[in-house]
């Protein structure tokens, strides 16, 4: 189904962050893709602020997005920890 996350996405995320010490996921989107927003967002992801943004050179139709280790994934019913 279109919009929804996929599972293996957190089941992935969840498996960096246990057994390689990821810590942080960045995710960029164009400023008009607001399905992929609306995913990731469901995925935990939060607009990173503009500090962040500048460091990684988005382009003016760009958008970023980070989920740091931690943060729940409500929809999907699983948490990275």
């Amino acid at each position: 189904m279109l919009g929804e996350p996929n599972p293996l996405a957190g089941c992935m995320m969840e498996h960096l962050a246990g057994h390689y010490a990821v810590h942080r996921f960045l995710a960029r989107v164009e400023r008009a893709n607001e399905k992929s927003i609306a995913v990731l967002r469901r995925l935990g992801f939060t607009e990173a602020g503009i500090d962040e943004s500048m460091c990684h050179a988005l382009t003016t139709t760009e958008r970023q997005f980070v989920a740091d280790v931690g943060n729940e994934v409500t929809d999907a019913g699983w948490a990275l920890q």
